[in-house]
Order: structure tokens, then sequence, then C-alpha cells
């Protein structure tokens, strides 16, 4: 991998070198985005560069609403976010308060979500609006493997 010289470290300024690799979704357990860009500065901070990232992730966010088991305590998170919803916006909107949903989304609480509330927000996820965003040359797909989803990204230079 050769260095970039448009891409210094953002945490100490060094240049860092790019390659292709592999980055896990923030707030999902097992879903792992394959084809990205990876920059590495030779003090081992890292960073990553994903091109389509809104369409990819609203692919996800349709994907985590749409199957068969109930919502994990960091997919309903995932999915709030996926919406640009606020804690307190997503109660408005659910019709209960502000600290029920800070307790679903609790890793301690543990409450679970009743059935009719995760089935609207499941349903909000996929009558949101797509969003605008240029998907990346040659588009993605998802591949379900033990436990786990790999989204592979086509397309692009290679580093």
């Amino acid at each position: 991998a050769m260095p970039d010289p448009t891409r210094p470290c953002r945490s100490c300024g060094e240049a860092m070198r790019s390659r292709r690799g592999s980055w896990e979704i923030e707030g999902l357990d097992g879903v792992l985005v394959e084809g990205v860009e990876v920059h590495r500065c030779p003090a081992g901070h890292e960073d990553v560069t994903i091109r389509g990232l809104g369409p990819l992730m609203r692919q996800v966010a349709e994907a985590v609403a749409r199957k068969d088991e109930a919502l994990t305590i960091r997919e309903r998170r995932f999915l709030r976010n996926a919406l640009a919803l606020g804690v307190g916006e997503l109660a408005e909107v659910l019709g209960v308060t502000r600290e029920t949903v800070s307790r679903w989304e609790s890793e301690t609480s543990r409450q679970t979500m009743g059935e009719t509330a995760e089935r609207f927000l499941r349903t909000l996820v996929l009558i949101d609006k797509p969003i605008p965003e240029r998907l990346p040359p040659g588009g993605f797909r998802f591949v379900r493997g033990n436990g786990t989803w790999t989204i592979e990204l086509s397309g692009g230079p290679d580093p």
C-alpha cells in the first residue's frame, strides 16, 4: 500500500497508507462491509472510506427491519439512528415517554419493546424515503453467513 498524500491522519497528522479491507458497522453485531478503503497511519490509527454510504446504510436498515427475529437492543438503536430521530422524537412518534425509549436501548435495563411498538419502528424504516445519494460503481450485495451479514462492495479503483 502506498501513502495517500491527500489523507493525513486526523489523530497524529502522519501520512496514511490505503488498502482494500473490511469494516464492521457500528451498532450492529456481525455486519461487515467488505471492499472498503482502509487508511492506516504508522501509529496504528485507522479511518475508512465508503462510497455510497447513505444508500448502503439504508439497505442495511431495511434488512434489519425485515428480519424475522425480535430486534436486539443495538438494532433498535441502529434503526432509530437510521431514521435520524433522537430519543425524544421517536418517543413522540410512538406515543411513549423518552425514558421508555431509553430503556429499550439500554444495555443494562433489558426492557423488552412491545410487539406493536417494534412493528411500528420497523414500518417507519420501511416507508422512509430513500436517501438521494449515488450508489458506488457496481453497487453492493448482501451475503448471509454463519450468524453474520457481509456486504460486498464492487467497482471503483483499487488503491
